[in-house]
């Protein structure tokens, strides 16, 4: 298995983090893709650790990618009593990911080609009846 790179993400992982989030996704979502992009699993208090996020925002980050299918959580039994721990694992390969992207990318350009039609209609149908001032 990989080892675990704790600490605060490097400039590269902090580069991809401000690209995804032009894709869509959160601050705190894809901090925690970005570490399960290097580590593929791990509990929360790795995920804490490495992306600089408080507990409760991993939660919410966590959540949010699992219910994207992005994310599986599993139970890891313990001896001890208290609150379950949970191991999460990175659902997608990284070309899996990127496809996901690229699809994020054709749907948003098909929308906007779109718009531009019809703003194009509206601005011809304004040509016609446009007079130009001459001084």
């Amino acid at each position: 298995m990989k080892e675990k790179r704790i600490g605060i993400l490097d400039e590269e992982g902090e580069r991809l983090c401000l690209l995804l989030q032009k894709f869509g996704y959160g601050a705190k979502e894809s901090k925690i893709v970005v570490f399960m992009l290097e580590n593929s699993e791990g509990i929360s208090r790795d995920i804490e650790q490495a992306t600089g996020l408080r507990q409760p925002e991993t939660s919410v980050g966590l959540r949010k990618l699992e219910k994207s299918n992005h994310m599986k959580r599993e139970t890891i039994e313990t001896s001890k009593k208290g609150r379950p721990v949970f191991k999460y694992k990175f659902n997608l390969s990284i070309s899996k990911f990127k496809k996901i992207l690229q699809d994020m990318v054709e749907i948003e350009y098909a929308a906007r080609k779109k718009d531009l039609k019809e703003t194009f209609d509206i601005l011809d149908g304004l040509e016609g009846k446009h007079v130009e001032k001459t001084e």
